[in-house]
């Protein structure tokens, strides 16, 4: 499958933009199927809103519409031209109302979390504090039930306690290597659901 932006896909690494590469995100759309209605789908760190624009594509651009959040003023003005909202700020400053959402592309910002002048991290966790796991909180509860993930990190990040978050809100949880091996992604796909549906 050919990617519809591909100009854009290729642009290079800055300010610690880490776009997911051509071939993992060609590999990660062919696992999405158009599904019947409309769907909403966010990208909540939409870089120049490849992604995002390219699962609309996949997902059948007349019946999706596409969201999406971006930090920077640039990358937000290129991803404003290819969804259909775009928001320039910073996720943890927005308000967007919860369960909106069809299918969630999370790739995140890698790191360690540093404290503020105050201490904080704003971290609700117990294991180590990382981006990834900060903006994993921050979005989930903006997913549907029954909405699938998307979620693009190192695999070094995968720790107990984030694997459990993940095994107790997702269902059907599928994990491939990225095949771009330079930051050691993995994709993971899921199935969101209500801890109790779990049990049955």
């Amino acid at each position: 499958m050919a990617l519809m932006f591909p100009r854009l896909a290729r642009n290079f690494i800055r300010n610690g933009y880490f776009p997911t590469d051509e071939p993992t995100l060609e590999r990660a759309l062919s696992a999405l199927a158009p599904s019947p209605g409309s769907m909403s789908i966010l990208d909540p760190c939409a870089g120049e809103g490849v992604a995002i624009a390219e699962a609309a594509h996949a997902l059948g651009r007349e019946q999706v519409q596409a969201f999406a959040v971006e930090y920077d003023a640039e990358r937000a003005r290129h991803a404003r031209q290819l969804v259909d909202r775009c928001i320039h700020g910073d996720l943890m400053d927005t308000l967007i109302s919860r369960q909106s959402f069809g299918l969630l592309w999370l790739n995140p910002p890698y790191g360690d979390l540093s404290k503020d002048v105050n201490g904080n991290i704003g971290y609700q966790g117990q294991g180590r504090a990382r981006l990834e796991k900060l903006f994993y909180q921050r979005a989930l509860p903006l997913l549907q039930y029954g909405g699938v993930l998307i979620f693009i990190v190192p695999s070094y990040v995968l720790d107990a306690e984030l694997v459990g978050w993940l095994t107790r809100h997702f269902a059907d949880l599928r994990i491939y290597r990225a095949v771009e091996t330079q930051f050691k992604q993995v994709v993971i796909f899921g199935r969101r659901i209500r801890q109790r549906d779990q049990a049955s």
